[in-house]
Parts: C-alpha cells; structure tokens; sequence
C-alpha cells in the first residue's frame, strides 16, 4: 500500500516504557533505577549525564521513563540557553517548583549540555553548577560529547552513564516493526541498507523510512538512494584521534581504515586539524611539507588515473603527517574543514530537508524521490528570490520557521 503520514514517525513510535527501549536498554534501566531512588528518597548524585553519539535513545529513555512513571517532564536544550541569566531564569526556577501532577516529581532534562562547553558560556556553565547543588528536582542531561574541561565541574556531580551507537541489527529490528505497524511492504534489503547507513542512528534511520517510503507501493532496495554525504563526523573524528595520536608508522596509516570517507574529503579534515598536534613552528612547517607533497599526488593521480601512486598519498597523508607532530595527547577540538557548512553534513539537516520533502508530498501526493529532486530546488529559488509567494507557500505547507530558513538559505 502506499504511504502517507500526518506526523514524524521517530516522534509516533518514540518509546512509551524502558522495556521499548531498542540498543541501550540495559542503560536505560539504569536511568529508570536512578528516577525510582530520586523519587524514594535516595538521593546519592543529583544529576544524571547520558552521554553518546546522537540518536541512540538518551532523550527517549527520559521520556519514556517519566512516561512510565506518571512523571512531570520539562525539557530545554542547552544550546538555546547558554549564559547565566537564561540558564538560571528557566532551569534554576523549574529546579525549584515543584510538578503540577500528583507525583509532585518533575524530570528537568537538560539536551545537549556540551552546547555550553564553551569559553564564552562560563557564566553559564557556574549557574547550571549552582543549580545542580540545590535542585529539588531530578535533573537529567544528554551530552554527545561530556569530555570539554570546562565541563569538568559538571561530570563531577552527576552520575555518568554512556550509551553506545546501536547496531544495524537492532535498527534493522525498529524499522520492520514501523514497517509492519504502518502496513508498508518492503524489501528487506531495503531496510538493510537503512540501517547500516544510519551509523548508529535510530531516530535518522526512522526518518530515513518514512522519506523513503511515502508515496511507494512497496520499499524497494533502489530505492534507498542518499543523495549528498552521510554523516561521518563521530568516525572522522575517531580516526583524527588515532592519526594524530599514532606512535608509530603502521598506526598512522591504518587511521584512514576507521572512517568512510573519500581520500580527498579526509585531506581536507587532516589539513584543517593538524596544525593543533604540532608544538614548534618547525614540526608545523614538516606538518604541512608532508600535506603539500600529499596534496600533489592526488592531483596527480585524479589527473593522470595513476592511482598506483595512492600508497603514497596515504603514507604521506597519515604517516608523514602523524609522526612530524609530536603534541599527541590532551583534548583537542577538531574543526570542520573551513569551506564545508557544517549544516549541509549534519543529521539536523537531514531531518529539516525530511520535514519539509514530507510536507510537499502530503499536500502534493508525489514521490520521495519527486519532492526532492524536483519540487525542492524550485522551492529554494523561490523562497530566495519572491518574498511574497514564499511566505504563501509556506503558509501552505505549514513550514516551521526553521525550514523558511532552511529554504531561504543561500549556499557558499
């Protein structure tokens, strides 16, 4: 049959008890432990901090357990909240209040506190200290990575319990269980090639589903085409560390092994990041000799199809560059390569351009495929050029303020 859906699946088929939780359940019953002891009485860490890669269910199990439990929630993001005044102001104050339900227990669950992490959000980071101290209410907070120093204060009040990315056998699980709730008929290979494209994702591999199936009569493997770069950034930033970290030559090569990455693509990660391993103004010079002379092999070989010249790019590329920087430990905040938009390679991004291709295929009755590789370009050219029928359009399709601004985006 073919597929239409009012709603997101990854907010329809959002857990409803711990027992639902798919991956990280064995986690998540010890969040449900912690939530039982708080309300008890038994109160040996005021704070938890769920940390992990983006979508393995650290928000969901909160949900679900105050779900479960007939608990007040009140969730905020972090990354909208950052000094002092707006942390104290909504978090401080619902720390102090007690629920409107019986229970009298509200979870305060803070998303995404590494949003906080930085220099400038320290008079921030001490409110948030301050309330984590006195708080009458059971604060819970997700992080993908907790490890800033200068979140160092906060790891030390809070219960840390991590969550690791779930395999593409449990997502595969998930997605033929949406499948067979929503009527779909699929191929499994189809759902195959979602899951392992997901990297550990549930929620991107839900919202991978539901663009793929909508408008199909059944989910086909040819279906699943990803149209621009999955996201690699959790992998790339994994083989950074073991590049750089490398203490020898077979090490250092083997890094590039750990990411998904195209060779041109990871040379612009490692030229981005390596100046921050370097310790003297001559390591920095034999860092950049080795990618200058990494850089010319490439070229060549995309110019003369001699890529039995790779061995070398990737020698000098990893090897060349690893063992020319000796400042190899420590934390280090790994960039993005500077032309790249962060937006364009992230999840969020993906689900934006998910919402906004749902839309035109409800009102629309058109194909994944159709909504996105036709309707979708015009759409942007609209929305940056004619201001009166972007606003009618987007009254039509109902677009959140976020996807105007997706659409009205002008690329770099």
């Amino acid at each position: 049959m073919k597929v239409t859906a009012e709603q997101l699946w990854a907010e329809k088929y959002r857990p409803k008890t711990v027992d639902q939780i798919t991956g990280n359940n064995a986690k998540a019953k010890e969040v449900l432990k912690w939530v039982e002891d708080w309300v008890n009485g038994k109160r040996d860490k005021k704070a938890l901090l769920l940390y992990g890669p983006p979508g393995t269910g650290k928000t969901a199990t909160v949900h679900a357990i105050a779900e479960q439990l007939g608990l007040d929630i009140l969730e905020v993001n972090a990354s909208d909240k950052r000094n002092a005044e707006s942390v104290k102001s909504i978090i401080g104050a619902a720390s102090t209040q007690a629920s409107l339900l019986p229970s009298k227990v509200r979870i305060i669950l803070i998303d995404e506190v590494d949003g906080i992490s930085g220099t400038e959000d320290k008079g921030g980071i001490n409110e948030l200290i301050k309330i984590l101290k006195s708080t009458a209410n059971p604060i819970i907070m997700t992080a993908n990575d907790p490890w800033s120093p200068s979140l160092r204060p906060i790891r030390d009040l809070c219960l840390m319990i991590q969550y690791r990315r779930v395999t593409p056998a449990s997502i595969l699980s998930i997605l033929k269980k949406i499948c067979e709730l929503e009527g779909i008929e699929y191929e499994e290979a189809a759902l195959k090639k979602i899951a392992e494209a997901s990297g550990g994702d549930i929620r991107s591999a839900i919202n991978d589903l539901q663009f793929f199936a909508e408008g199909v009569g059944k989910l086909r493997e040819t279906d699943i085409v990803f149209s621009g770069p999955r996201d690699r950034t959790v992998q790339v930033f994994e083989a950074l560390k073991q590049l750089f970290e490398a203490k020898n030559l077979d090490s250092a090569r083997t890094a590039y092994d750990a990411v998904d990455m195209d060779y041109d693509m990871f040379f612009k990660w490692v030229s981005e990041n390596a100046y921050l391993h370097a310790k003297t103004s001559e390591e920095l010079k034999r860092v950049y000799d080795y990618l200058s002379k990494a850089d010319m092999i490439l070229y060549k070989i995309i110019r003369t199809n001699n890529w039995s010249l790779l061995k070398y790019f990737i020698l000098f590329l990893t090897a060349g560059v690893s063992l020319s920087a000796t400042d190899k430990y420590g934390y280090k905040k790994y960039q993005f390569p500077s032309w790249i938009n962060l937006l364009s390679v992230s999840k969020k991004e993906r689900e934006i351009v998910g919402n906004i291709c749902l839309k035109i295929k409800l009102k629309c009755h058109l194909s994944a495929k159709k909504a996105h590789s036709v309707f979708l370009p015009f759409l942007k050219i609209i929305f940056q050029n004619n201001a009166s029928k972007a606003d009618k359009l987007a009254e039509y399709f109902e677009f959140t303020g976020e996807e105007v601004d997706w659409l009205r985006r002008v690329e770099k």
